[in-house]
């Protein structure tokens, strides 16, 4: 039994080593600080505990072992390393040594990381410990409380192993894991201060205090990056499809005939669903509607729509929408209400553009719509005597409105 036992112990030991960093012994894997975590017959390596152990050299290509370092090689250094203590959590397998003269630590890549080493990804790939790691040293004064460019939140009141800034503008302060995350992303020929643009220098100082920059392709330039963005809409956005079939039916013709929105191109709508002719070729949704570029679908199925004009001293021309014009008013003709001239014609003449919208009637009662901007208002004064205005005309509206239609 006790055989058993210990034959079942060294079993899971064994699944568990083939699960571990062989230098490190840790299982997790965060790419932005460990780099890739690379597995191959049995052998499990970060990719920066390659890069950084002392006696590790690559004498292959690249598509050789593990980046260039053969599985001999590393298996040797693993039996190099294997008594080695680290100096900072005491366990063995210590592979990276400070590379400052007479200094004898020993680390691993992790245990380093966290305790404020650096570890330099360009040349000879040095390491070095908190004591003898490469400063900045600019003369950069911030003034009150800085914050990183990169996240907003606030940094170190000077540079620091967390804090980082740029040394050619010295006023773009980052974290250093934030600036490592947009290394890691922009890559080597897109890498530059976020402020101030500059690559050469700045790239140069990032390398010296261990910022890791891959030398390959942006993130955003790798192939099938955009591929979303080349998908054409395909459903409809009614609130109620009358298609039997579903909203995935796009047909070239008919009532199930699939027009997209004319300013935004996410949003569709069957010919049926929105009550459109069969000559209608532009459509536009109600979000863009409500911006004020055109007409939109919140009118539903009404088969012409109507557009006033209110005259204002202060506030030139207010167009208005209705589906019909009130009794008595026929196309064309102003109608003469105190204090106020209104004139209705139909919404598709001189690319009138709604501005305050009544988007229904029912049971006596208007719904004004107030969130379409006119583009020809005059400026005003003030953002307060704007939206007075615009307050004070809505309800005018409406009121008239009421009347014509009791």
């Amino acid at each position: 039994h006790i055989g058993d036992w210990e034959r079942q112990r060294q079993q899971r030991l064994m699944r568990k080593s083939r699960r571990l960093c062989g230098f490190c012994q840790r299982a997790d894997c965060n790419p932005e600080v460990l780099g890739q975590f690379c597995r191959q017959d049995g052998l499990c390596v970060h990719e920066n505990c390659l890069y950084h152990a002392s006696r590790l050299n690559q004498r292959g290509a690249d598509e050789e072992g593990f980046y260039g370092f053969l599985f001999p090689d590393i298996q040797e250094e693993l039996k190099r390393v294997a008594q080695k203590k680290c100096c900072i959590c005491r366990q063995v397998g210590a592979s990276v040594t400070c590379r400052a003269r007479r200094c004898p630590r020993t680390f691993h890549y992790p245990c380093g990381s966290e305790r404020g080493c650096i570890f330099q990804f360009f040349g000879e790939f040095k390491s070095f410990c908190w004591k003898h790691r490469p400063v900045q040293r600019v003369q950069a004064v911030q003034k009150d409380q800085t914050l990183c460019l990169i996240c907003q939140e606030a940094v170190a009141k000077r540079p620091c192993y967390e804090t980082l800034v740029c040394p050619t503008c010295t006023r773009a302060w980052f974290h250093r894991h934030c600036i490592q995350g947009q290394a890691l992303r922009s890559a080597l020929h897109c890498f530059c201060c976020p402020l101030c643009r500059d690559m050469v220098t700045f790239q140069k100082e990032m390398f010296r205090l261990g910022i890791k920059i891959p030398d390959r392709d942006a993130a955003w330039e790798e192939n099938g990056a955009f591929a979303d963005h080349y998908q054409r809409h395909s459903s409809c956005d009614s609130s109620q499809c009358l298609c039997p079939v579903g909203r995935e039916v796009a047909e070239e013709n008919g009532p199930w005939r699939l027009l997209l929105c004319h300013s935004c191109g996410s949003c569709g709508t069957h010919q049926r669903c929105s009550n459109l002719g069969e000559d209608v070729d532009s459509w536009e949704c109600c979000d863009c509607s409500n911006t004020g570029t055109g007409e939109g679908c919140s009118w539903g199925g009404a088969p012409q729509r109507w557009v006033c004009w209110l005259g204002l001293s202060t506030a030139g021309q207010e167009p208005l929408q209705w589906p019909q014009p009130p009794p008595g008013i026929t196309e064309g003709m102003p109608g003469f209400f105190p204090n106020r001239s209104w004139h209705w014609s139909p919404s598709g003449e001189a690319g009138v553009t709604p501005w305050v919208a009544l988007e229904q009637w029912s049971n006596g009662t208007v719904s004004p719509r107030e969130d379409a901007v006119m583009p020809d208002s005059p400026r005003w004064a003030s953002d307060r005597e704007w939206a007075a205005t615009r307050r004070r005309a809505t309800r005018e509206t409406a009121e008239t409105l009421m009347v014509l239609w009791s």
